[in-house]
């Protein structure tokens, strides 16, 4: 048999008129308990524009017939609504498989029980602190650091299937170890191995706010932080030893990420978009169904091409950088511009990558 990519089989599928992507996400809410300084989506939430659980229910059965396998529930902060136990319910009867973000803060009894007999696939949970004083410094809530690391306990010891992950930043950036140590201390002795996973990439705010920029760590304070632990420091050097994709000689496409090809996002007023950050193409659910807002999305962004000069679109580090046209209309308020926090972080990865490579011959 051919040894084949994810990529390369998703994008047979979505080659494909009218078929979706096995993987959807859905943004039940914007609103969220926790006013995290850094998120990308605070202060947007409103409940008046949610959809309804009868039009979520709808949402999933076309999603149903167009062959989609999982769906991601996600924030804002799911469980905030009165009612998302009776959409997570729905999308578990219609043999879908469920991953759910969350902060854990506003687990009850009832909705643990609930789900250790009707498990979603996992369970991702943010954890940005090791204590109180750290944790709500970024969460901006009291008490929030004993709800969320309760109910971390609490869901283990269920039997969920759960992931820690933290945004790593300027608050955090002394005690990531500690977060890595916590949650192995918990989750290993309840479930074996499971996934840890931090993102030192902080976003503005979809609403403009670029205040969270100033949040970031730089490559140094990075590498700092992961090498306070063996295990994060080990796997850092082990992707550093990978080798580097070469970019495509010639770039045609504007819009080359994974969202772009086979993840779209439904968001909480029920707008079809091909990633969180944008709602550029987006095509609306209450005017067109699942099936042909897909069709209209896909093929808008697969027209679209580098149509003016720009640094990115030839740069040799693009396939390790943090860069894409969102990310840069996000930060810069044009798709083609560079964003020089993601070219420092760039150019260092490479620096380092050969010091690992020349290290590694020595040895």
């Amino acid at each position: 048999m051919l040894n084949r990519s994810p990529l390369f089989f998703y994008d047979k599928i979505n080659a494909q008129p009218g078929v979706l992507t096995p993987d959807a996400l859905l943004e039940l809410t914007y609103r969220c308990n926790l006013r995290c300084i850094h998120c990308y989506a605070k202060d947007s939430g409103n409940k008046r524009r949610e959809l309804t659980a009868s039009v979520w229910k709808d949402i999933l059965d076309q999603l149903a017939r167009m062959g989609c396998l999982w769906v991601t529930f996600t924030g804002g902060e799911p469980l905030i609504r009165d009612d998302f136990l009776e959409i997570y319910a729905y999308a578990r009867e219609k043999g879908f498989l469920v991953v759910l973000f969350t902060n854990a803060t506003l687990f009850t009894e009832r909705v643990i029980k609930y789900l250790a007999r009707n498990p979603p696939q996992a369970i991702e949970v943010t954890l940005n602190g090791s204590d109180s004083k750290t944790y709500e410094g970024i969460s901006a809530a009291r008490g929030s650091f004993v709800k969320c690391a309760g109910n971390i306990i609490r869901l283990a010891e269920a039997g969920l299937t759960l992931s820690i992950k933290a945004n790593l930043m300027k608050q955090n950036k002394n005690e990531l170890w500690r977060i890595k140590e916590w949650a192995d201390s918990v989750l290993k002795k309840t479930q074996g191995e499971y996934l840890f996973k931090y993102d030192p990439l902080i976003y503005p705010r979809i609403n403009g706010d670029k205040s969270p920029c100033g949040y970031r760590l730089n490559f140094g304070q990075i590498t700092s932080a992961l090498r306070r632990h063996k295990d994060l420091w080990n796997n850092f050097c082990q992707d550093l030893r990978k080798d580097i994709p070469d970019p495509p000689e010639k770039i045609d496409s504007l819009y080359y990420c994974a969202c772009s090809k086979f993840k779209p996002t439904i968001s909480l007023d029920g707008k079809l978009k091909f990633c969180v950050f944008s709602e550029d193409f987006s095509v609306d659910l209450k005017e067109y169904p699942l099936k042909e807002a897909v069709n209209m999305l896909y093929s808008r962004i697969r027209r679209e091409r580098f149509n003016r000069p720009s640094a990115c679109s030839r740069c040799s580090l693009r396939t390790i950088c943090g860069w894409c046209p969102v990310r840069a209309r996000l930060e810069t308020g044009s798709p083609y511009r560079k964003v020089g926090y993601y070219c420092r972080i760039a150019r260092r990865i490479a620096e380092m990558t050969i010091q690992q490579r020349k290290a590694g011959s020595k040895a």
